[in-house]
């Protein structure tokens, strides 16, 4: 009502190759979208080093809000609301304090004929974070931690050789988008202008964008207009509500020790925020 302008950042919608399957997506080179698939394999360390009295950790399912939006924007984005969620929540364990915490989730919806599946691993293994999109005429994977885009169409009419085709050109663009990354992280070391990761260049990207929409008095990016922001948070309410837990472990006789006698009073509730 103001005419102020108001963005959401979210971390991994401005990188160079969610950019790049995004423009192939509406050039129609992949098609129809078929699925969509979100990978989030990685360790969170909250889990095994605390801190263990954080929001985190006050409810298993607040990890839909905490890190799981990352994904769900990706979700939103590309296909909207989705219909017919569902979700499951496994292998749980508890942390010294006896808070439970599940550390596999997975998440199915569609968008009309759109399957979507979202999977999320905080366990201690490899490092995994990869969007995949399978269209009538293409598929694409980008890999948010490598920093590449991959797009896999047909390029023969002879299946073998139409193979080989397109494992050389994945492999030759694979090198070429890697080197380009480890230059860049090598300059930005040396102080130059250059950022520093993938995770920065999303970043940079996403506040570049926001302050030329303002510059240009344009409407707002739908990456970060709140409409996508409200999508998101409503599909983590969604899996909340939905997904069933199974049973925890046993809580230790340590997991949870009694206050001592002198311990301190329990801190007022904050009502102010200084940032």
């Amino acid at each position: 009502s103001r005419g102020v302008y108001l963005g959401t950042g979210h971390n991994f919608l401005f990188g160079a190759p969610y950019e790049r399957l995004m423009r192939d997506i509406a050039d129609g080179r992949l098609g129809r979208i078929d699925h969509v698939d979100v990978i989030w394999n990685k360790f969170l360390p909250q889990v095994k080093f605390g801190p263990f009295g954080s929001w985190l950790f006050r409810d298993p399912r607040h990890v839909l809000f905490e890190v799981a939006p990352h994904s769900f924007a990706h979700a939103s984005h590309l296909v909207g609301a989705l219909d017919h969620v569902q979700a499951r929540a496994r292998d749980a364990v508890r942390t010294p304090t006896g808070a439970v915490f599940y550390r596999q989730w997975e998440v199915y919806g569609a968008s009309g004929a759109t399957d979507v599946r979202l999977h999320f691993s905080f366990v201690d293994g490899y490092t995994e974070h990869r969007l995949h999109v399978r269209g009538t005429s293409a598929s694409a994977t980008v890999d948010f931690e490598l920093n590449t885009y991959v797009l896999h169409e047909h390029s023969q009419d002879l299946l073998d050789l139409d193979h080989l085709v397109t494992a050389a050109r994945a492999a030759r663009s694979t090198l070429v988008q890697a080197g380009a990354t480890f230059g860049s992280a090598v300059l930005a070391k040396a102080g130059l202008a250059f950022d520093s990761g993938p995770y920065q260049a999303s970043i940079t990207g996403a506040c570049k964008r926001f302050y030329e929409c303002v510059g240009q008095r344009a409407a707002m990016d739908v990456r970060l207009a709140p409409e996508l922001a409200l999508k998101t948070v409503r599909l983590a309410a969604t899996e909340a509500r939905v997904v069933p837990l199974e049973q925890a472990p046993a809580a230790t006789a340590a997991a949870a020790p009694a206050p001592a006698a002198h311990a301190r009073p329990a801190t007022p509730a904050p009502t102010v925020l200084v940032m």
